[in-house]
């Protein structure tokens, strides 16, 4: 039997806490295969059986994993009557030499089938008979797991993805999370007709789960809106496995940004482990990595995952991205992912970052956003940066921000001639803007008023003869899509009528923001 892995006092405690909880389920997933993930759920199973938990390890990876390979423990050959499709999951069940921890390994050629009662009911009805005996379920999913362990991945209360610091990696990972967020949508139980129905009528590339959320805004909000809330509740954590140098310890955090603010994936970097000789001599051992160096620095991040686990209402790092929401932008400070109160420095460091992750060579936007987006992203970083540098911007910014998330509805913002207002301020509101002669009429404004009045693009393409092509780039404020500003200005008038808007204020305002876009391109190299 392995010796026991001694337990730090600050660990003692939140051992304690853990013990009052419910059972613990846990899934782990890649893009990839290769990336080490059953290193990391077999040392998180470890973890747990030291703190008091009965933890039961399952290895669902196709074709045969070797999760058991990870706790030192060999798997007994599996006769014919283990093999058949309908066999229950307790007659694999297998001890190991751990305390505590017991596995189910991988059949070589599991051909499990999904249940009649679907994989939610089955996760729930076989946690639910098997708690007297374990109270901390974790599941190897594998790389890009097939439909079923897909399906424990999205269910789970605990989704882990682990990716390494590569770029067929990352863009797998990120591939895999979109259509597990997608899933998720689809199988909300009140309004995931509606995601269905758009996932059905695409005949492209399906969206990423923002324009998911997007399209059936477009079809009725208050879907959307329930939809966003029900995404809040899935959040799959990240860890970067295999990471060497300081570009791939800042990996995560990049590849979390982009998940939220461009996909509407609702990532969290959880923990970035390091490549370490410990870890390859506990793979050659066949001892868990915290048995063979507990202290080690891998061993510290399985921790940091652990934690995460046991208290997922902790709150995330400051300047964490905020997910995008369907009609919203993110304020000045979301952009470039700081606090409110964050230094020049700290804004000047935010803008370098941005600039590096939108510069359309980053390793984390490959793939799955386009330079159009990224433009845009940059875009909306330079405006961000250009204000919030510069007290004489800032604070009027700042004032018109507060502005709009505490006034009373009957006053309107920017009433005081402060500055226009932004529309990332009424964003954040969640309210109907007021408008006034102030008023800056961007993409995103534009966009709200519409879907106020009832209409979608079609709507009001049908009446201005505008092309929805040029409707969405207005909205999305895609310059480079936009026509000549001669056409440009008469197609804002048009808009502007139809939603009973000011139409000079409209074209003024909007051409202003056009203008300044256009020439932060052409500064660019």
């Amino acid at each position: 039997m392995h010796e026991r892995w001694q337990i730090r006092p600050d660990i003692r405690k939140l051992a304690a806490e853990a013990q009052r909880g419910g059972p613990l389920v846990v899934a782990a997933a890649a893009g990839k295969g290769g990336v080490g993930t059953s290193l990391v759920l077999a040392n998180l199973g470890l973890f747990f059986a030291q703190i008091g938990r009965r933890v039961l390890l399952i290895d669902l990876a196709r074709g045969g994993g070797n999760l058991h390979a990870m706790v030192g423990h060999a798997a007994r050959r599996q006769g014919p009557e283990t093999e058949a499709d309908d066999v229950e999951l307790e007659a694999r069940i297998e001890e190991t030499a751990i305390a505590n921890l017991a596995i189910v390994p991988a059949r070589p050629a599991d051909r499990r089938r999904a249940p009649g009662l679907g994989w939610r009911i089955w996760l729930q009805e076989t946690v639910a008979r098997l708690q007297p005996r374990f109270d901390a379920f974790l599941f190897d999913c594998g790389a890009w797991p097939r439909r079923e362990a897909f399906d424990l991945f999205v269910h789970a209360a605990a989704p882990v993805v682990v990716c390494a610091p590569e770029p067929t990696a990352v863009e797998s990972t990120l591939g895999f999370l979109r259509e597990a967020t997608n899933r998720f949508l689809a199988h909300e139980p009140d309004r995931g007709t509606f995601a269905r129905e758009v996932l059905a009528a695409t005949n492209q590339a399906p969206p990423t789960p923002a324009e998911l959320l997007e399209r059936v805004a477009d079809r009725d909000e208050e879907a959307a809106r329930a939809l966003f809330r029900h995404v809040q509740t899935f959040v799959p954590g990240l860890v970067m496995n295999q990471v060497r140098v300081r570009g791939d310890f800042d990996l995560g955090p990049a590849v979390e940004s982009v998940a939220r603010r461009i996909l509407g994936i609702p990532l969290r970097f959880l923990a970035a482990i390091e490549t370490d000789d410990a870890i390859w001599k506990s793979v050659r051992s066949g001892r868990p990595l915290l048995v063979e160096a507990p202290s080690s620095k891998p061993a510290r991040e399985i921790e940091r995952i652990a934690r995460w686990i046991l208290l997922p209402d902790a709150a995330p790092r400051p300047g964490a991205p905020r997910l995008r929401e369907p009609g919203h932008d993110a304020n000045l400070y979301e952009i470039l992912e700081v606090e409110r109160g964050a230094s020049e420095e700290e804004i000047r460091r935010a803008f370098r970052r941005a600039k590096d992750l939108y510069s359309g060579q980053h390793v984390a936007t490959r793939g799955h956003v386009s330079p159009a987006e990224q433009r845009r992203a940059l875009v909306r970083a330079e405006e961000a940066y250009e204000t919030l540098v510069d007290p004489n911007l800032r604070r009027p910014y700042d004032r018109t921000l507060s502005e709009a998330e505490d006034a009373e509805p009957a006053a309107p913002a920017g009433a005081r001639g402060e500055g226009p207002v932004h529309a990332a301020a009424l964003a954040a509101s969640g309210r109907r803007p007021q408008l006034d002669e102030g008023t800056e009429y961007t993409g995103a404004l534009l966009r709200e008023l519409r879907r106020q009045h009832g209409m979608e693009r079609d709507d009001v393409a049908a009446v201005t003869r505008i092309g929805t092509a040029y409707l969405r780039a207005i909205e999305e404020e895609d310059f480079d899509a936009l026509p000549e500003e001669v056409f440009l200005k008469g197609c804002l008038r048009q808009i502007a009528r139809v939603l009973g808007l000011p139409e000079r204020n409209v074209a003024d305002t909007f051409l202003r923001r056009y203008r300044a876009g256009r020439r932060r391109q052409a500064r660019r190299p």
